[in-house]
C-alpha cells in the first residue's frame, strides 16, 4: 500500500516494474480491451494515473503506466498527460472515501484472519476468507416476481450444528477470566 497526505489518497498497487531508473505502474483487470480510441476506460486510466502520482510523490520517475487486460492478454500503454493528471486531481475528493474503504477492508481482512486463527476448529482453519464469508456470514436472497405477487427467496446456507458449536465454544474460551476482587 502506498499513501499520500497531500493527495489524500491510499492505494494498493497491483504491480510496479522498475528498469533503467524509470518506474512503471501496471494495473491488471480481468476484462478485455474496450473498442474505443484510448483502448481503456476512463476510471482505469484515472486509477493508473493516481498510482503514478503516488509513485512520483515518493520520488520515482513515472511518465506512463500499463493496463493489462487479462481477458484478452493485452497490455495497453497509458501516457500520463497533463489532462489525465488534472482529471485525476479533480477526482481526488472522491479518493477520501476510497481511503476509508481501503482501511476498512484492511481491518476486516485482519479481523477475518484473527478469527480464523483463534476461533475456528482445525478442520476448517484452511478455509479462505471468502469461503468463511460465504458459509458463516453471507446470506443470499433474490426477489422473484409473479403476475400478482412478489416472493423473497432466501438461499439456504447451512453450517452443521457441530461446527457452529465448536466455533462458539472456541470464542467462549477466548474471554478473559473473571477476576475476584481482592
Amino acid at each position: 500500500m502506498l499513501g499520500s497526505e497531500e493527495l489524500r489518497l491510499t492505494a494498493k498497487l497491483d504491480l510496479v516494474s522498475t528498469a533503467d531508473g524509470t518506474t512503471l505502474p501496471v494495473e491488471t483487470t480481468r476484462g478485455r480491451v474496450p473498442d474505443n480510441e484510448q483502448r481503456s476506460w476512463e476510471p482505469e486510466r484515472v486509477q493508473l494515473m493516481a498510482q503514478g502520482m503516488l509513485l512520483r510523490e515518493h520520488g520515482f520517475q513515472v511518465d506512463h503506466g500499463v493496463i493489462y487486460f487479462a481477458g484478452s492478454r493485452t497490455r495497453v500503454d497509458v501516457p500520463f498527460t497533463d489532462a489525465l493528471e488534472n482529471r485525476t486531481r479533480l477526482s481526488c475528493h472522491d479518493f477520501v472515501d476510497n481511503q476509508v474503504r481501503l482501511q476498512l477492508f484492511a481491518l476486516a481482512y485482519n479481523l477475518g484472519n484473527f478469527q480464523r486463527r483463534l476461533a475456528l476448529p482445525r478442520s476448517v482453519q484452511h478455509w479462505s476468507l471468502t469461503t468463511l464469508w460465504k458459509k458463516l456470514v453471507k446470506i443470499e436472497a433474490k426477489v422473484v416476481t409473479h403476475a400478482r405477487y412478489v416472493v423473497f427467496q432466501m438461499a439456504e446456507v447451512v453450517v452443521p450444528k457441530q461446527l457452529l458449536r465448536a466455533i462458539l465454544e472456541r470464542i467462549r474460551r477466548l474471554r478473559l477470566p473473571e477476576t475476584v476482587p481482592g
